[in-house]
């Protein structure tokens, strides 16, 4: 996957971070938008990357559009994820909206997915509830790191 890193300014969170996107090879067209909160716990220690060019490769998810959004620190880590409703405004309002700017296709995507674990977990959890209709409520990807550093798509 091609990617490009950027810098996202939030006027709700009085805060910015960085915003990697990663778009499908081989001119592909997204069928999926999939969003990571903690993006810098996954690119270092859950590698999903090559799991998801596998995951797309054997067609167990469609080619994906994917978004690794960063923490601004880990004291805002601690403010924005336990049910923070400008987070929720974050996401809405100005992620989602910048991510379509460059990416107009995330308009018309049917599957969109906000990835979270543990305590982003609950942030992905409480912006779906905030934000109905953003993300997609019955699928999602689960993730677990383990010995073999996999990345199962779960119906």
């Amino acid at each position: 996957m091609r990617e490009v890193a950027h810098t996202l300014k939030s006027a709700h969170l009085g805060n910015e971070r960085i915003v990697w996107v990663q778009t499908p090879e081989d001119e592909q067209t997204p069928a999926a938008l999939i969003v990571f909160l903690d993006g810098e716990f996954y690119r270092e220690h859950v590698a999903p990357p090559a799991a998801l060019a596998a995951l797309i490769e054997t067609g167990a998810i469609p080619p994906a559009l994917v978004a690794y959004v960063s923490i601004e620190s880990m004291d805002a880590r601690w403010c924005e994820c336990p049910c923070h409703p400008p987070f929720a405004r974050f996401v809405a309002d100005e992620l989602m909206p910048r991510l379509a700017a460059e990416h107009p296709v995330i308009n018309s995507l049917q599957s969109r997915v906000l990835v979270g674990l543990s305590y982003t977990g609950l942030a992905a959890s409480f912006v779906a509830w905030r934000v109905p209709g953003l993300f997609n409520p019955n699928g999602f990807i689960s993730l677990r790191k383990s010995t073999c550093n996999k990345i199962t798509a779960c119906p």
